[in-house]
């Protein structure tokens, strides 16, 4: 927040209020909501030229999946995709969006479906929940992508790499992390579109 207020005058939408003297305006609202008409009001004359959904629950149940009640399963799922295409289509379809705006989804390698499996580091079990979460999300945004190709909009999923969180505990710097994002936000256009890329656009 702190490197793009320079630039840019920030609107956000939280879980719960945020402390950031940065924003101008936070929101706090609950992503099970199924009423967007209210963000009308907090969005009125608004267009944003970037949007990014930058929403992670790790779904960090113990046990088995088997075991997860099918509730706490799809709170994990609206949480990590499903409110951030939904809201992505309430934006569009009111007219909140620039032309040649992108909109920019923070996403995972580890909701690679390919390259499950092949790293030292995979274990057999884990965050299943979690991983399917996001590759839900990369095909969601790839869908959009396709689905508004005649628009001037572009749809990014983003890879921070494996960054030092209080819950991911990675071995990058959230200030190198956020360096690195600024500089990919600023260069990306519509060519990536519907892709899943990381800083380096690999």
């Amino acid at each position: 927040i702190k490197k793009i207020n320079s630039e840019f005058n920030i609107y956000s939408l939280s879980r719960k209020k945020l402390k950031e003297d940065n924003i101008i305006k936070n929101y706090k609202t609950n992503f099970f909501s199924k009423n967007f008409e209210k963000f009308k009001y907090f969005f009125k004359n608004l267009k944003f030229s970037y949007v990014i959904f930058f929403i992670a629950d790790q779904a960090n149940f113990k046990g088995n999946l088997l075991n997860i009640e099918n509730k706490k399963i799809f709170n994990v799922l609206t949480s990590n995709c499903i409110f951030s295409i939904k809201f992505t289509y309430y934006l569009i379809e009111n007219n909140f969006i620039k032309k040649n705006s992108k909109i920019i989804f923070f996403s995972s390698k580890s909701g690679s479906i390919s390259e499950r499996g092949r790293k030292k580091h995979h274990k057999r079990k884990g965050s299943h929940l979690y991983r399917a979460s996001k590759s839900l999300l990369n095909s969601f945004v790839k869908n959009l992508a396709f689905e508004y190709s005649l628009k001037t909009i572009s749809f990014i999923c983003f890879d921070p790499g494996w960054v030092n969180t209080k819950s991911a505990k990675g071995k990058i710097s959230i200030e190198i992390a956020a360096h690195r994002f600024v500089k990919f936000m600023k260069k990306i256009n519509k060519k990536h579109s519907g892709k899943f890329l990381n800083y380096r656009f690999n």
